[in-house]
């Protein structure tokens, strides 16, 4: 077999200087045509978010509150590693979902507060982020630029964007889901040094900021993406499988910066609540009418939707393209998973991962969703395609390379068919299960019509309306089309700022901030702020008390998410014990910080709380007086005769870690005592008897080893990114390719 030196040339270069003048002259205005289709949907859309006049509600308040915190405590490379500010305290990436790590959080919060406005408008630019995505997946596999922009705009009007806007990171998934698939599909350029690292910071970023649920129903959706690709492309493994398989392993351990000193402090346990997926015909009419109204937050879990303009288009999806075969690949994955309604729904939970989440049909809904408007994009592809003019411009260059330029289009009557049958059924699907409301339906059944007969009359022979109006025609409608879905539950995505911060936290958050408490370091951590007497049931979950993130005070009640964890679930039982015994537990854990003597392994009496922060009477062998105290840090003034068995009314977490010292200006050495977690979820300590200072830190477990675990992703992405950036070069010069005759 011999070797022949191949050339390699650009693609431009086979063209004359003016038709590549052409080609520059066109790829500009559609970076313009799709800089200004952003800019507008952007501020029709979320010019609210953008003045400050309207926010999310429901859960976004806790969501942005606990962001603040994190990213005002500490910074990405010193992080914050104790939030005190509810339950007794609780490690600070014990919450998945509170932004650690998040770098658009961080970059927001470094230039402005991280208030609701500002949490708002980063929304706002993940839709168009992801809207962005959507366009770059359909120009990276060749599809044309209007029907690109079809998947602009058909995926910033998707669903999970609005019905999910009070969960932030259900609705980053549907920002960063296009990017994922696109930097793991063959069309990814991996020969370019530059492939490496913005591939590595999507996944890594991705990974951050999705749902837990939604990651794992990510990994499934993304395996079968990469297996499909794999088998119908069969690109080298060494320009496709290689460069995915060094990638993600440096983004998954990049990702350790939280994950392993979260699962070191939590552990790892199943979703505490049951499944709460559903799918039926109500679910389906989603597809294309909007509910009648939207009482809470999980009302939002079971809508499916994108502009209707995008279903009508399905019937002329090329199936046997590999792109189409290989997002179908994913569709069917998605739903035999996700979607409820199969027998085989209750065994999917032994699937590894799978029990971590109880919105499983939301998980898959995203991938669901991404392939059905990538087909549709597809399909617009092919209608546009199939009637170039033999005289345009790409006619030329296709002739010039010598290949043959696609056939004309036919007729095809059982399309038609199809069209009119999708119509008929969609609006007997309204009539029955959407509410008769006219506004809520009778607007989405005529666009639905009128994209029928736009995509009918464009496809036949006699050309009654050209391609590029009924292109321009769709993308129109799919934009009324979502206006109107969206404006329709305007009551999960965006309501009055102010009535938010009112209900949710009773004054402004601006005014919160400035009333925060400098972090300095004081004798004793302050008392927390006490529920009312007796609490009711929701009283724990009350929103109100997220303020204390805000301000810097602490709490002992209040809505995070540490749901499952055990010392929570210990704490939050010992708040509600009956009559004196709930009572003294919230006497306890309400006090301001002390140091009592366990005896019979019980909560102190309240008279025992209130003489050992009043007198530093802290038991029947114990003197206590608080010394010193920083978030996450103790010292404690202790003297005992006898050794004992002391609690502190703060929680406990693996990391803690306890000494005692011989009291200032004695000599001696600090030796480490035992610690645990007390039978109430506080902090338990065996004091030797003696005077001391017990000294107690609080670190973050495995937190060395998951910074050693980022930095060595990082280096395999570097490493990564100069081979390819070598091997770069050698091709530009020479190619050698095998000659197999």
């Amino acid at each position: 077999m011999t070797t022949e030196v191949i050339t390699v040339k650009k693609p431009l270069e086979v063209l004359s200087q003016p038709r590549r003048r052409f080609y520059r002259r066109v790829g500009l205005q559609q970076v313009l045509t799709v800089a200004v289709t952003l800019i507008l949907l952007e501020l029709v859309v979320f010019g609210d978010y953008f003045s400050g006049a309207n926010t999310p509600q429901f859960d976004f308040v806790g969501y942005s509150e606990e962001a603040f915190a994190w990213w005002n405590d500490g910074t990405f490379f010193s992080p914050a590693q104790w939030m005190p500010y509810m339950w007794g305290g609780y490690p600070a990436v014990s919450n998945l979902q509170n932004s650690s790590f998040y770098l658009p959080v961080g970059l927001i919060a470094g230039i402005t507060p991280f208030n609701l406005t500002a949490s708002a408008c980063l929304s706002a630019l993940h839709v168009a982020f992801g809207a962005l995505g959507a366009y770059m997946f359909a120009r990276a596999f060749g599809l044309r630029h209007f029907a690109a922009l079809l998947g602009l705009v058909g995926w910033f009007f998707v669903i999970g964007n609005y019905s999910n806007a009070a969960q932030l990171d259900i609705m980053r998934a549907y920002s960063w889901v296009p990017w994922i698939f696109l930097v793991i599909s063959p069309r990814w350029p991996w020969r370019s040094w530059w492939a490496y690292p913005i591939a590595a910071l999507i996944l890594w970023q991705a990974a951050l900021g999705i749902y837990p649920g939604m990651l794992i129903a990510g990994v499934y959706a993304s395996v079968t993406w990469v297996a499909f690709n794999q088998f119908l492309y069969r690109p080298r493994f060494r320009t496709y499988l290689l460069p995915i398989v060094l990638v993600g392993s440096a983004a998954v351990a990049m990702t350790m910066l939280r994950f392993l000193p979260a699962i070191n402090a939590r552990g790892y346990y199943p979703a505490v609540l049951l499944d709460t997926s559903h799918f039926n015909f109500h679910t389906l009419s989603t597809f294309f009418f909007p509910p009648q109204n939207i009482a809470d937050g999980l009302d939002t879990f079971g809508l499916y939707f994108l502009p209707v303009p995008l279903f009508v288009l399905l019937v002329f999806v090329p199936w046997r393209s590999l792109l189409a075969k290989a997002l179908i690949s994913v569709l069917l994955v998605s739903v035999l998973i996700g979607v409820p309604f199969w027998p085989w729904h209750d065994l999917v939970q032994l699937l590894p991962g799978m029990s971590l989440s109880r919105f499983r049909a939301s998980d898959f809904k995203v991938f669901i969703l991404f392939a059905i408007c990538m087909l549709a994009v597809m399909a617009l592809n092919e209608i546009l395609r199939s009637r170039d003019s033999r005289t345009s411009p790409m006619f030329t260059a296709l002739s010039r390379t010598g290949k043959r330029p696609p056939r004309i289009l036919r007729s095809f009557p059982w399309q038609t068919g199809m069209i009119f049958l999708l119509v008929l059924g969609v609006i007997c699907l309204g009539l029955r299960y959407s509410p008769l409301n006219p506004a809520n339906w009778l607007i989405q059944a005529e666009i639905l019509i009128a994209s029928a007969a736009i995509v009918i009359f464009s496809t036949r022979r006699t050309k009654m309306i050209s391609l590029k109006t009924a292109a321009g025609a769709l993308v129109f409608l799919s934009l009324i089309s979502g206006t109107h879905y969206v404006y329709s539950i305007s009551n999960a995505w965006t309501v009055s700022r102010s009535a938010v911060e009112e209900a949710n936290l009773g004054e402004s958050v601006d005014s919160l901030i400035q009333e925060r408490i400098p972090v300095t370091t004081s004798p004793g951590r302050p008392a927390r702020i006490a529920p009312p007497e007796p609490p009711s049931d929701l009283e724990s979950i009350a929103r109100h008390y997220g303020s204390a993130f805000y301000t810097g005070d602490d709490s002992f009640f209040g809505y995070v998410n540490l749901r499952g964890t055990q010392t929570y679930e210990m704490i939050k039982v010992s708040a509600y014990l009956p009559d004196e015994l709930g009572v003294a537990s919230r006497k306890f854990w309400t006090a301001s910080g002390i140091v009592v003597e366990s005896v019979n392994s019980q909560l102190p009496s309240v008279a025992t709380t209130a003489a050992c922060v009043a007198d530093g009477l802290c038991g029947p062998n114990l003197r206590s007086i608080p010394l010193a105290y920083s978030a996450g840090s103790f010292v404690y003034g202790v003297e005992s005769a006898v050794n004992i068995r002391v609690i502190l009314n703060d929680a406990h977490y693996v990391g803690w870690s306890a000494q005692v010292c011989p009291p200032t200006g004695s000599r001696g050495d600090c030796m480490p005592v035992h610690s645990e977690r007390g039978p109430s979820g506080e902090i338990a300590v065996d004091l030797p008897k003696g005077h001391w200072q017990l000294k107690l830190d609080y670190t973050l477990p495995g937190q060395r080893t998951s910074w050693i675990l980022f930095w060595g992703g990082v280096g395999v992405v570097a490493l990564s990114s100069i081979g390819a950036g070598l091997l770069s070069s050698r091709r530009g010069r020479t190619d050698r390719v095998p000659n197999r005759d």
